[in-house]
């Protein structure tokens, strides 16, 4: 399932305008996927440190599909962390899950490898860099109506 740049688009600078507090808060959620399950991805850090405004901003995020767990046929909850490098032109280079591989790395790696992002103009007008962006991807049971 793929989101609408412009949605991406604003729901990232919607989290560069807030406070601090935007670390660790829902970047992008679907509110209802597969069998009423939701996938919610969420921006936990930034490396080099930088001002906000800085931070590269997602243009086109697809979001991981909900696999079933191989050992259930069912799909079950969790997490993965993962750390990427956000390249000079906004192109995802080496994604690898933080801390440890689970039965969501084959679908997180597809759809963030296909993630792009745009990195705005630094404030000392020096070139942009790479820059390691640490994701939470969370596989939830969605609310009931």
């Amino acid at each position: 399932m793929e989101l609408i740049l412009l949605r991406n688009f604003i729901a990232a600078t919607s989290l560069l305008l807030s406070t601090s507090a935007a670390f660790g808060q829902p970047l992008l959620e679907l509110p209802k996927a597969q069998d009423g399950f939701c996938v919610q991805v969420t921006l936990l850090g930034v490396s080099p440190r930088m001002p906000y405004d800085e931070i590269p901003l997602p243009l086109y995020q697809p979001i991981p599909n909900y696999p079933m767990d191989p050992s259930n046929g069912k799909r079950t909850s969790g997490y993965i962390i993962v750390s990427f490098i956000v390249n000079k032109q906004g192109k995802v280079q080496d994604c690898k899950p933080v801390d440890v591989e689970n039965f969501f790395w084959e679908s997180v790696k597809e759809a963030v490898n296909k993630w792009t992002f745009f990195m705005p103009p630094r404030a000392d007008d020096s070139d942009n860099k790479p820059v390691i962006l640490r994701y939470i991807i969370h596989f939830i049971k969605c609310k009931e109506d």
